[in-house]
């Protein structure tokens, strides 16, 4: 942005703000349909102090309920969060998408085929290889065990992850962006955004050494910035009064994580070390699929098991437990007992048992704006993470389930440390989820199924802050395939 001069005006069919996953993603689709596209970063090439302090803010959460400070797990610079992206991918489960009594009927406005149309595209895109999430063929490809799982209360199925290499968005499609007609703005920082009716008229950007001003005037706009900082664009745009954006109750709310934690330990039956078994090696450890695509494997509860007993969705993968890891789980009888079975001897037969959920959206759970100012003037957020009781509740309720199926199946014995009475040890995945849900009414959300902010004509949102219920799986997937989605929504009206 400093090559370009202060007061020059842009006129993009469609601006872009964020060159994370979403955002590269969009503009390069968006290029390929003919639309005239800016893409506006608020960093550089690489990390730098200065601009990396602006994602400073406030975590302030339930006690017991662990969670970094906002600058850590969010990068600004060109590629985004990819940057230090683990690569675990899945798409959506099919559940979310459909009413769920349990979880309060909130689900996604549209049909599981409105996105998976657009999956195998983002798949690609992610570098996962072939499109392939059945653990069966998975199973007979690599000539691993059949599922042993064969007991009269199956309400555990198995599941497959598939790790991106992982896919770093800038090096990997830096030079497709280089090559195409896409206008990519660096170190061009979002401060305000004018509006009149219903229409953003103009978005202003400073740019890093000058600080001077420069103008994009946009067909449409769109926020792809990330779920925290596309929250708090929209909550400084709200606070300027010239748009309703918060019709609904829910512009900050609805926040939501992946809440992981180690919920239990599984006592294998016999004395053979994982290693020796076929079945559990692609549940401990990543194992190369025969494109060369590492995966790997993991129990989720069935949809008729979340049904019958009113569970969120949710993962639970195995991992070699370390019998020091155990003084640090609290002082229960159940891990009394355990560390009595284990003994100070080896823990080779000794599993942790990890999980990673769903939580149900609650408007407790918030992201707002505090009086600290970033060196550009914008007010800092302060996050509020909650976790509904009834969450934790389910957790343990689905690790029994769990303990009954693997108890029955012969495989071992499950200890629980009981976390539903307490958030402790209870993390998140650093996965931004909410804040601008999703729905048909804007009585009823923030941005309508078409990614477009209900209040205004021509700003959309990009982003995981959209989501309205989450899943288990992690995101970058999903939000990959919703910028597909939303080129081709845009390109199509453009």
């Amino acid at each position: 942005m400093d090559e370009v001069a202060p007061g020059t005006v842009l006129r993009p069919d469609v601006a872009i703000v964020g060159a994370g996953p979403a955002g590269i993603t969009l503009a390069l689709a968006l290029d390929r349909l003919g639309v005239s596209t800016l893409l506006i970063e608020g960093g550089g090439r690489t990390a730098s102090i200065a601009s990396q302090a602006r994602y400073q803010g406030e975590a302030d959460t339930e006690q017991g309920l662990e969670y970094p400070n906002l600058d850590i797990p969010r990068l600004r610079f060109l590629g985004g969060a990819s940057n230090h992206w683990a690569g675990w991918c899945r798409r959506l489960e099919h559940n979310v998408f459909q009413p769920r009594p349990w979880m309060g009927d909130i689900e996604w406005p549209f049909g599981w085929d409105e996105i998976g149309q657009y999956y195998r595209r983002a798949h690609e895109i992610c570098e996962l290889g072939r499109y392939e999430y059945d653990p069966a063929v998975i199973s007979d490809d690599l000539a691993l065990d059949a599922w042993p799982l064969r007991s009269t209360h199956d309400d555990f199925e198995p599941i497959v992850w598939r790790f991106s290499p992982p896919t770093r968005f800038a090096t990997r499609y830096g030079p497709d962006l280089e090559t195409s007609d896409v206008d990519v703005a660096l170190n061009a920082n979002l401060v305000s955004i004018e509006t009149s009716g219903r229409m953003v008229n103009r978005l202003v950007l400073v740019a890093e050494n000058d600080r001077g001003e420069r103008y994009v005037e946009a067909d449409r706009t769109v926020l792809a910035c990330g779920g925290l900082e596309t929250v708090r664009v929209l909550l400084h745009l709200a606070e300027g009064g010239g748009l309703d954006l918060d019709q609904s109750g829910w512009l900050g709310r609805g926040f939501m994580e992946h809440p992981h934690v180690d919920i239990g330990t599984l006592v294998l039956a016999g004395s053979a070390a994982p290693a020796e078994s076929t079945f559990l090696r692609p549940f401990l450890e990543r194992v190369a699929d025969v494109d060369g695509t590492m995966v790997m494997g993991g129990f989720a509860p069935n949809p008729e098991a979340c049904a019958e007993h009113g569970l969120p969705n949710m993962s639970i993968t195995l991992e070699q437990r370390d019998n020091t890891r155990l003084a640090g789980l609290g002082n229960g009888e159940g891990v009394r007992q355990l560390i009595e079975l284990v003994g100070a001897g080896s823990t080779a037969n000794v599993l942790s048992l990890y999980l990673r959920a769903e939580q149900r959206p609650v408007q407790s759970s918030r992201i707002e704006l505090v009086g600290q100012r970033d060196d550009l003037g914008l007010r800092r957020i302060r996050l509020d993470w909650r976790v509904d009781d009834r969450d934790l509740a389910n957790y343990v309720t689905a690790l029994e389930l769990l303990a009954r199926t693997l108890t029955g199946s012969g495989i071992g014995a499950v200890h629980s440390f009981g976390i539903e009475s307490r958030l402790q040890h209870v993390g998140g995945g650093s996965h931004h989820l909410g804040g601008a849900r999703m729905h048909e009414s804007p009585d009823g959300g923030v941005v309508d199924p078409s990614g477009r902010v209900h209040a205004t004509d021509n700003l959309y949102v990009c982003s995981s802050a959209a989501f309205p219920v989450s899943g288990f799986s992690n995101p970058t997937l999903t939000i990959v395939a919703l910028a597909l989605r939303m080129a081709a929504s845009l390109g199509a009206a453009g």
